[in-house]
């Protein structure tokens, strides 16, 4: 009977580490944009200048990568089942989109208007026509 116990005790606490472990590594969520450092500070022009004439470099240096960006506003997008997108001007044929993270502060994203200037930091998804920036925050309106 004791023998018993003492196994089943055993069983309990290993059932309880394994599922802190499950937890920590499936189910948390990753750490918000604030906490992340950029690993480039770059202007919205220079950015997808360097997409438009290498690609692949491009997506070597930036790919995955949470990035700085600063540029002019050209638009500000609310869409109803999504995350607001800003959209920063480029000298090229597309723009840099950045959609902003969960959580993102009504009153600043009322502030913005075309042509400001703003620092938006974000993770570097790639060139789909456009630039796009995932997960972004206001860095400075």
């Amino acid at each position: 009977m004791q023998k018993r116990r003492l196994i089943l005790s055993l069983i309990f606490i290993i059932g309880i580490v394994a599922g802190y472990f499950v937890y920590q590594k499936f189910l948390s969520t990753s750490p918000g944009m604030a906490k992340q450092k950029a690993v480039a500070e770059v202007t919205a022009i220079d950015v997808y200048a360097a997409f438009e004439a290498d690609e692949s470099a491009a997506n070597q240096q930036y790919l995955n990568q949470v990035i700085q960006v600063s540029g002019s506003i050209a638009g500000v997008e609310r869409p109803a089942d999504a995350n607001p997108v800003i959209t920063l001007e480029t000298t090229g044929f597309g723009l840099v989109k950045c959609t902003l993270e969960p959580g993102w502060d009504e009153a600043q994203l009322q502030s913005l208007s075309t042509g400001d200037q703003i620092t938006l930091k974000g993770e570097c998804i790639g060139l789909l026509l456009d630039l796009l920036i995932n997960n972004a925050i206001i860095i400075q309106p």
